[in-house]
């Protein structure tokens, strides 16, 4: 539908974590958080979110 986007360009078919926010401003903040953790606690957030 949209060949230009992120999903389809990096061919990304699972959602493996998410939050949910009430406004953007929020959603901006934690989004700029996420960008500066490094891997290994991200992956370690998604096990935990989604464990095996």
């Amino acid at each position: 539908m949209y060949p230009k986007a992120f999903t389809a360009r990096y061919n990304c078919d699972t959602l493996v974590y998410f939050e949910a926010f009430e406004n953007g401003e929020k959603t901006s903040i934690r989004e700029a958080q996420f960008k500066k953790w490094k891997r290994d606690w991200k992956v370690k957030l998604i096990e935990k979110m989604n464990p095996i």
